[in-house]
Order: structure tokens, then sequence, then C-alpha cells
């Protein structure tokens, strides 16, 4: 009987010591210095199959139970409780990592309330994501539309005050009585005029029917014009133009107002904005500059030829206009070395209701400048608006030579001089003209250094098109303008990709 005793108390031993020993294999679950995978127990091992939370990936997860672990020994006992993420676990303790190829599986009916519950949930982060993204866009997209419109209104009220507004430095009772400029202008009327109070400086320039002088109204500097007596039609004409509202460009000159002055002779003035470089003319004889301002003053001036000719329709649009005495003298210089059109005297302008665009009263353009076309009969006034804007290029085509003429290559540019001056001097007839224009058909020589000028090159080849003694083979305003920002892309290009000979493009002017 004590045999027996003793038997059993060992196998008992000997079953504890080896449940104490049992091996399992352990994955997530592993114990800090465990090797290989493995962990002891004096248990169970486990192995549980779950969903990741957030997901639909569902993954084995192993380890060792010990009885005191979370209810160990209950918890092996258990049927499957559900969770809200389905999981199932199981036990065993049959041989060493017996955990290692069980096989779970999670019941059909959890799974699928797991699953559609799971896309339901995404379905609405999806569309609450793409909510705030929608609404995001939306305030971002209002955010800039409002701050573009906000821009937009101070950059053309600036240039509505700068360019159109400039009666307001005038006071009320002046700018209505300004608004009157017929020669019937009272005595009374004529000393409360704001040209009363302009204090004339100095004379500036002088022109075939004009006088222009430097004027100071409340510390501000102006240019006055005063027209010769006898061409009151070119003073009317020119007044018309600046007031109908239609040249506000920041390449046309700027107007300021118009009146009739009494003082020892009556004096038709019109007052402008006051450049001090002066005309075209004058900073061609006194400058010479690189290719960047040979072709700034080049582009600027077609800018400003092109607002004229070009009809823009709507309330607040203009008709056609062609300038007809198109000059480096009645080109002016600004001080950011852009020009603008001035001195509109001789303009006519596209209108259905007038069967004639010139009056007999129109005094003739500057014979140096006119066109083949236009010397063949200057006199003649039952052309189009087409006709002269066709004239114009042809005179800006002699203008563009001109500047032509004062762009440095190796620093050093030609001397100024006026179209056909070594053929007809200073002051030309319409005969000596025709000469030289119709009958000899010449043109002004263009010195060979600027022909091979790898900058200058594409210019010259628009400024001949535009010279062309063929009206309709003439570039218009807009195909120069055109073909003059073609030019630049170009050269941009060239510098871009390492074509620096004679490509300097600095802003110095000698």
């Amino acid at each position: 009987m004590s045999i027996i005793l003793v038997f059993l108390i060992c196998n008992y031993i000997l079953h504890y010591l080896q449940v104490l020993a049992l091996e399992c294999f352990c994955s997530f679950h592993c114990p800090h210095g465990s090797t290989n995978e493995t962990c002891n127990t004096n248990y169970k091992c486990f192995t549980t199959l779950e969903y990741l939370e957030g997901t639909k990936t569902k993954e084995y997860r192993y380890g060792c139970m010990p009885p005191e672990f979370e209810g160990g020994i209950f918890q092996c006992r258990q049927k499957h409780i559900q969770h809200a993420v389905p999981m199932v676990l199981k036990c065993c303790n049959d041989q060493p990592r017996c955990n290692e190829n069980l096989v779970l599986e999670i019941p059909i009916e959890e799974q699928q309330r797991y699953e559609e519950g799971f896309n339901k949930h995404h379905v609405f982060q999806s569309q609450q994501i793409a909510l705030v993204v929608s609404v995001t866009l939306s305030i971002i997209f209002f955010a800039m539309f409002a701050a573009y419109i906000y821009l937009r209104y101070i950059k053309l009220k600036k240039q509505k005050k700068s360019n159109c507004d400039r009666q307001v430095m005038l006071p009320p009772y002046e700018k209505t009585e300004n608004s009157t400029c017929s020669t019937g202008l009272k005595s009374k009327l004529a000393q409360r005029s704001f040209a009363r109070e302009i204090s004339i400086v100095k004379e500036v320039g002088r022109g075939r029917f004009s006088v222009v002088y430097i004027g100071l109204y409340q510390d501000q500097v102006l240019a006055v014009k005063i027209v010769d007596e006898s061409d009151e039609y070119s003073w009317q004409r020119e007044q018309h133009f600046y007031k109908t509202g239609y040249l506000c460009h920041e390449n046309i000159l700027s107007f300021i107002g118009a009146d009739i002055v009494e003082r020892n002779t009556v004096a038709r003035m019109l007052i402008t904005q006051y450049h001090p470089f002066g005309s075209l003319c004058t900073f061609l004889q006194n400058h010479s500059f690189d290719f960047s301002i040979f072709f700034r003053l080049v582009y600027s001036s077609v800018c400003g030829i092109r607002y004229l000719h070009n009809p823009i329709s709507g309330s607040h649009g203009k008709p056609a206009i062609a300038h007809r005495d198109i000059s480096s003298r009645n080109i002016l210089v600004k001080d950011n070395l852009q020009c603008c059109i001035s001195d509109l005297a001789l303009a006519v302008e596209e209108n259905a209701g007038e069967s004639k665009l010139i009056s007999s009263k129109a005094k003739l353009p500057n014979p140096r400048y006119m066109a083949p076309e236009v010397l063949e009969n200057p006199y003649y006034s039952n052309q189009t608006v087409s006709f002269y804007q066709k004239a114009d290029m042809y005179s800006f085509s002699l203008v563009m030579w001109e500047i032509l003429l004062r762009y440095e290559i190796e620093g050093v540019a030609e001397p100024y001089r006026l179209p056909f001056q070594e053929y007809v001097g200073l002051n030309p007839s319409i005969n000596q003209m025709t000469d030289i224009i119709n009958v000899k058909k010449l043109t002004p020589e263009i010195p060979k250094k600027y022909i091979l000028d790898q900058n200058a090159r594409n210019i010259i080849k628009s400024m001949k098109n535009s010279m062309s003694y063929s009206a309709m083979s003439r570039f218009s305003s807009y195909r120069l303008k055109k073909s003059l920002n073609k030019c630049m892309q170009e050269k941009t290009k060239l510098t871009e990709i390492g074509d620096t000979s004679n490509n300097t493009c600095s802003t110095t002017v000698t």
C-alpha cells in the first residue's frame, strides 16, 4: 500500500513539473528576454484570431496563459463572448508549442456585423473628409476671388485717378467752367478759370503751330501748350479727343484741362502732364543707350499707337483713331523711359455719320514723315481711318529708324539725325519728299553693324515691313506689337541657354 502511494505522489510531481515547463509559441505576447519566439507557462498556451482595429484585416496572435493573467483559467473555459471588435481565443497544453498550428474561425454573423459597421463608418468618414475638403477649398477659392476683385478694383481706381481724373487737383468751380471751352468765354469767367492761375515758368518746346511751356499750379509742374491764334481748329480738335475720355492709357499723354485765357492776347491752352525728358527727338539727340532701353522706347510707342488704332466696343469703348502726324517730336519720353503719344490735333476717328474725315481748316502733317500714298495727294480728305492708320505705320517706321541709330553696340552709337536729312535738310517741303519717296523710292540707310547685331536683327525686319512702299504690305500696329513681343521672347530664350554675345540688358543711358 505504501508503495502504491509513493508511486502516485511521484507521478503527480512529474506531471506537475511537465506542466510547469510547458513551452508555447509566442507572437505579440512574448515576455521580455524570450528567445526563438517561445515562452513558458505552468498553465496553457493560447491562440487568438481578431480584427486589427480600424481595418478588415484578421490577425493571429500567440502566447502563454498563466492562471492569474486576466482571469486565466476562467477565460480559457468560457464560450465565445461578443466583442466590439470580433475575437476568438483557444487554449491548449497537450504538447510543447501546441498553439502554433491551431486553426480558429470568427463566427460568420460576427464577421458580417463588424464589416457592415466598418463599411458604414468608413463611408461616413469619407463623406466627412470630402465635406471638410470641399468647404476648405471653397473658402480658399472665395478668399482668392475676393482678393482678386479687390486688387483689381484698387488697380483700376489708381489708374483712373492717374490717367483720367487729373481734374481732381482743381477746385470744383474750376472743373465746371473748364468743361466749357468755347471761344466765347466771358472775361469774368476767364478770371476765375484755373488756367489763369497757372504760372508760366519757361519755354521748353516749339512746334509749327504751338509753343510748349513749363507751368506751375499749386506747386504742381504741368506742361502748358499754347496754340497759335490762327490754328483754333487744331486746339478744338485735340481737346475733343481728350475730353471724350477715350484716351486713358499709360502710353497716351495724360490730359488735365483746356482753357482760353486773355493775357496780352487770347491764349488757347492745353494743359497736360509734364515729362522732363521732353520729346523723343530731344531725348535721342542727348542720349544713347543699350538694347533694353532701345526696345522699351520702341515697344511702348507701339502700345500707344495700337491703343489709338484699336476700336473698343461697349459703353466705355472708343472708335478707331488714326493719329496722322506721327513723328519723334510728337512722342514724349516719360521718367520710366517709356514713351507716350502726344499732339492729336490732326487725328481722325471712325464715324459712320461723317462723309469727310478731315476739315479744310486742318493743317498738313510734317512732310518728312508722310507715307507715299499721302504724298500723292496730301489734300485729299475722303479717305478712311484705315487708310491713315496704314500711313501712321509708315511714319512710325521712320521713328524706329531714328531710335535704332542711338542704340549702342560695343559702347558706340550712330550720331543722331532725322530721316532723309542728308537729302532734304531740316525743313523739307512736300515736293522734296515726293521726289525722294515716290520718284526715287529711297529708304533710310541702316548701318551694317545693326543688321549684323543679333538683338536688333528681327526688330529691323519688322521696321522694314512697316516701311514698305505698298500700304497693303505694311505691318498693322497689332502685327508690329506682336512681332516685337516675339523678338523679345526669342532674345530671352537665347539668354537662358547661355548665348550672351552682345547681350547687354542693363538700363543705363549715356
